[in-house]
């Protein structure tokens, strides 16, 4: 349970994405966690600062942090990981829902595109409120400016 600091009570995901969309707020939806025994303060970021927004790990378990791994903000060749950089091929996203509607939505349409190669389908494929669930081999493509 969140309360709001307007005193309205939320209980879940989409109850918080519809009050913050009603209030065209600055804010998304993963900022919040209705975990509960999870505790805000013990996250660590996984960008280690190179992100505007921190990259949280949260261990459930113990009080142990992850081994060390390089994070990039770009896109970085290696070998045998081809990278498509055709300008045609990068989808940009002019969603105005938060890409809600997965069926209107480029970025989404190539997810699950994608997610089909694999033998996945349906709406459990991808992200749900910007967290994801379950991973996906084949890639997510994320709305971008171009």
């Amino acid at each position: 349970m969140y309360r709001a600091p307007c005193g309205r009570r939320l209980r879940n995901m989409p109850e918080l994405h519809k009050y913050l969309r009603i209030l065209q707020s600055d804010l998304s939806v993963d900022l919040f966690d209705f975990t509960p025994g999870t505790h805000c303060l013990a996250e660590f970021d996984l960008s280690h600062g190179k992100e505007n927004v921190p990259v949280p790990c949260v261990n459930y378990y113990d009080d142990s942090l992850p081994e060390f791994c390089s994070y990039n903000t770009e896109r970085t060749p290696t070998a045998g990981v081809p990278l498509n950089i055709d300008p045609e091929f990068l989808c940009g996203c002019d969603c105005t829902d938060d890409c809600e509607d997965k069926s209107k939505c480029a970025c989404w349409k190539m997810t699950l595109a994608g997610a089909r190669t694999v033998g996945l389908d349906g709406p459990s494929v991808g992200y749900v409120y910007r967290r994801l669930p379950e991973p996906l081999p084949s890639g997510i493509y994320e709305c971008n400016s171009r």
